[in-house]
């Protein structure tokens, strides 16, 4: 066995993923070799093995954790990923004596405030990006959404209540990793939900969370403001630029479509990371990115916030990209979201151009019913009595569609694990029209999912163009104006 240890960190060091893959990989391979050295002093290359595993995860700590703690490859599982290797090597590093710099904990730390605050209400981690299932070492049978054994590490670890609150209880892996007093810290501690504002924005990953609260009931909206993939290649990343994901009433409604596979079928490859799987705009059928391979794309377009503010009654974020620049008649998406708390979203999507395209504003559901009436009214129906209601106003006639299963082309499909994929529905609002065109849609969590729709109107400005929309039986009107908002009660 110590034999084939040697060799093992001997092949490791020759041939570090210093160039391909230089992420994850290499993160790896250095607590793989730090490990090694570690735990086998009396192996001639040990301590060469512990100080070179050591300084590469030093180095890509800086690298890789963005300063508001988003794994640069934009990808959740990535991210857990890496959680996991750097609790390892503090772990490790502490039991053998070595003494770490404050900023490693300081940047995993950050990791798992991110992962706290996209943390849905139901306690699972959305997918964002890439996700092969893959765990650095399972020491329990969890899904790849359920992150409890890590909160509950760190929770020992760094002596957090908050991470306890998000473990639910001690963990297997606790013990495993940290031994009895690692069980004796957690139970020491009281577990409670943040003490921060429960919406965040996170700028250097680009993501704005906009939440009602912490309870297991409460609403949960993501939206992504952030690039397409870390610098290097954008390999994990989705074209999903101004995507949301939604939670109302702590149910799961609108969701990132997974990743199925890399390399095996490279149709369903292109469309679980490409526009038509995300909650966002489509412009005349194209993604936002072309892909060029199963890790790489053509061009890897951006998104651009304008302004965020948070308050007790409101969320605001306000972003754009020019994915759709390459088109002949060059396209710019601006998508605003704002979040009257606890009650609904307004999104507001404008689309500037010349010539006339063809807009798709797609939302992905998790899998569940979804209909939608001749008024345009949408109803997606969640477990129990809670339901989410879509609602878009154009002053151009839009189509409405539900679809579900289809394979040409794909659309309507869901993978929740590495390998599967299942049937879900995407629901589809298009319009053909020259641009400019602005588009305005209320979501709305419900649970009087028998009631009938209220009766929700359009505010025009001058020139036909949307102002906002007003609420009939209350007065309550929202407006929109080139720099923010305005609502205003009856």
């Amino acid at each position: 066995m110590l034999a084939g240890i040697r060799a093992h960190a001997a092949h490791v060091e020759r041939y570090l993923s210093r160039t391909f893959s230089p992420n994850t990989h290499l993160s790896g391979e250095a607590l793989g070799l730090f490990y090694a050295g570690t735990l086998f002093p009396e192996l001639r290359a040990a301590g060469r093995w512990q100080r070179l595993g050591a300084r590469i995860l030093l180095e890509e700590s800086e690298r890789q954790i963005l300063p508001d703690g988003v794994y640069f490859e934009q990808s959740t599982c990535y991210q857990r990923y890496t959680l996991e290797t750097y609790l390892h090597f503090m772990i490790l590093a502490r039991r053998s004596g070595l003494e770490l710099p404050a900023a490693v904990g300081e940047r995993v730390r950050r990791m798992l405030d991110f992962l706290l605050a996209v943390r849905r209400p139901d306690g699972s981690i959305p997918p964002i990006g890439d996700a092969d299932g893959g765990w650095l070492l399972p020491l329990d049978d969890r899904s790849p959404e359920d992150l409890r054994g890590v909160f509950s590490t760190a929770a020992a670890l760094f002596g957090r209540s908050d991470y306890a609150w998000a473990a639910g209880g001690a963990a297997p892996e606790t013990l495993w990793m940290l031994g009895p007093p690692g069980l004796e810290a957690f139970e020491a501690l009281s577990p409670a939900p943040p003490e921060r504002a429960p919406s965040r924005l996170f700028p250097d990953g680009g993501y704005a969370v906009m939440r009602s609260g912490w309870s297991p009931h409460d609403h949960h909206l993501i939206f992504d403001v952030g690039p397409l993939g870390c610098p290097l290649s954008g390999a994990h990343g989705h074209a999903d630029l101004l995507g949301i994901q939604c939670s109302a009433f702590g149910k799961r409604f609108l969701i990132d479509a997974g990743t199925h596979g890399y390399t095996a079928e490279p149709e369903w490859r292109d469309f679980f990371r490409g526009t038509a799987a995300h909650s966002t705009v489509m412009v005349d059928g194209a993604g936002q990115a072309e892909p060029a391979g199963p890790f790489a794309w053509k061009s890897r377009p951006a998104a651009r916030l304008r302004r965020w503010l948070t308050s007790d009654r409101f969320d605001y974020a306000d972003a754009e990209h020019d994915a759709y620049s390459r088109l002949s008649d060059p396209v710019r998406h601006r998508r605003r979201v704002l979040f009257v708390k606890p009650r609904y979203w307004v999104v507001v999507d404008d689309l500037e151009g010349k010539a006339e395209h063809r807009v798709e504003l797609r939302f992905q559901f998790a899998p569940m019913v979804v209909t939608v009436d001749p008024t345009l009214w949408a109803r997606a129906y969640a477990p129990g009595r809670h339901d989410l209601r879509i609602r878009p106003f154009a002053p151009v006639p839009l189509q409405a569609e539900v679809r579900e299963g289809e394979q040409a082309p794909i659309q309507g499909w869901v993978s929740p694990d590495y390998g599967r994929r299942r049937t879900a529905p995407v629901l589809i609002y298009l319009a053909a029209t020259r641009l400019p065109l602005r588009i305005i849609t209320l979501l709305l969590p419900g649970d009087r999912p028998f009631a009938p729709p209220p009766a929700v109107s359009p505010l025009l400005r001058e020139g036909d163009g949307l102002a906002g929309i007003l609420f009939e039986d209350s007065g309550e009107t929202v407006r929109f104006d080139t720099g923010g908002f305005v609502v205003e009660l009856a």
